[in-house]
Formats: structure tokens, sequence, C-alpha cells
């Protein structure tokens, strides 16, 4: 990968886990489902957080906010499926 000290970009990973993480939220609000994107969302934060650090890229704070929307998302899923 080519890049430029001046050009840092933002790591698709991060990207994807936020759009995860926004559906996650969506799914549970509207069709009270979720878990499986939340899982996916979650895993795609770590790597993409872990790859960003590695190769210092930008979206480190991206990578927190998508582990946090999918937290939240996979914390209300199993939470509706133990209480119905």
């Amino acid at each position: 990968m080519n890049i430029k000290n001046s050009e840092k970009v933002v790591n698709g990973k991060i990207i994807a886990s936020f759009v995860f993480g926004i559906l996650t939220i969506i799914g549970l609000v509207f069709f009270e489902e979720g878990t499986l994107l939340s899982i996916v969302g979650i895993m795609l934060g770590v790597i993409g957080l872990k790859e960003t650090k590695q190769y210092e890229h930008k979206g480190s704070k991206l990578a927190l906010v998508s582990i946090g929307f999918n937290l939240i998302g996979f914390i209300g899923s199993v939470s509706l499926i133990v209480l119905s």
C-alpha cells in the first residue's frame, strides 16, 4: 500500500463496523433483533482499531464509537432475548 505520510486514510473495517452499529441499533428499535450484526461489528471494530494503531491511519475515535454502538446493540438484543 503506497500511502504518503500526509495522506492518512480511514480503515474500511472501521467504516463497516460503524454502519453495522447503526444498523444494529435500528434493527433493535424496529425489529427487536441485531445480535449477529453487532457481533460482526464488534469484531470489525476491534480489528480496525488494531490496524489503525499499527499502520497509523485515521479513525481510532470512529472505531471506538462504532464498538460502542455495537455493544449497545448486542446488550440490547441479548436483554430482549432474556426478557422474552
